[in-house]
C-alpha cells in the first residue's frame, strides 16, 4: 500500500540529498573524480538539518519537498544502477562504492512505498514498477506479478 511520505529520519534524509548532489560523469572514476571537485550543494540548508539531527535520529518533515528529491535523485539512481553492475569487481576497496551500492535499494526502497501527488515523480515510480513487473514475469513470479499489478494500478 502506497502511503505519503511527510518525514524522514535524518539519516535517510541525509542519503537521499548527498546522493541528488552526486554529478553523474560518463563512468564511475569520472563520476568519483566530479564528486570529489562538487562545491555546490542543492537543498544545503535541509542537508544541513539532517546532519545537525542525524544522531539524534530526529524525523524531518519533508512533506513539502519529498516529491521534488525522489524525482531530482533519479537520474544519479538510474546512472548508479547501470554502472554498478560490474563495478565492484573493479573497484573492490573504494569505500564510496559501498555507498552506492547501498543507495540503490535504499532509493528503491522508497519508490516501493511512497504515494506521489506530482505527476513526473508518479512517472518514475510507475516505470519502476512495470519493470519490476516485467523482471518477475520473465522469472514466472506471478504471485509477486499480482501485487506489481495492484501496486501500478494505484498510481
Amino acid at each position: 500500500m502506497l502511503q505519503k511520505i511527510k518525514e524522514l529520519s535524518a539519516k535517510d534524509l541525509e542519503m537521499l540529498i548527498s546522493f541528488i548532489n552526486v554529478p553523474v560523469g560518463d563512468n564511475l572514476m569520472d563520476t568519483l573524480t566530479k564528486l570529489i571537485d562538487l562545491k555546490i550543494y542543492k537543498y544545503e540548508d535541509l542537508l544541513n538539518l539532517a546532519l545537525e539531527n542525524k544522531k539524534l535520529n530526529v524525523l524531518i518533515d519533508v512533506n513539502e519537498v519529498y516529491d521534488d528529491l525522489m524525482f531530482e535523485a533519479y537520474n544519479v539512481y538510474y546512472h548508479l544502477k547501470e554502472t554498478l553492475t560490474d563495478a565492484h569487481k573493479e573497484y573492490p576497496n573504494i569505500d564510496g562504492l559501498t555507498m552506492m551500492f547501498e543507495f540503490i535499494p535504499f532509493y528503491e526502497n522508497l519508490l516501493s512505498i511512497s504515494k506521489f501527488e506530482k505527476p513526473k515523480t508518479r512517472t518514475i515510480q510507475k516505470m519502476f514498477f512495470e519493470n519490476l513487473l516485467a523482471e518477475n514475469i520473465e522469472i514466472e513470479n506471478y504471485e509477486e506479478c499480482s501485487i506489481i499489478k495492484k501496486t501500478i494500478n494505484q498510481i
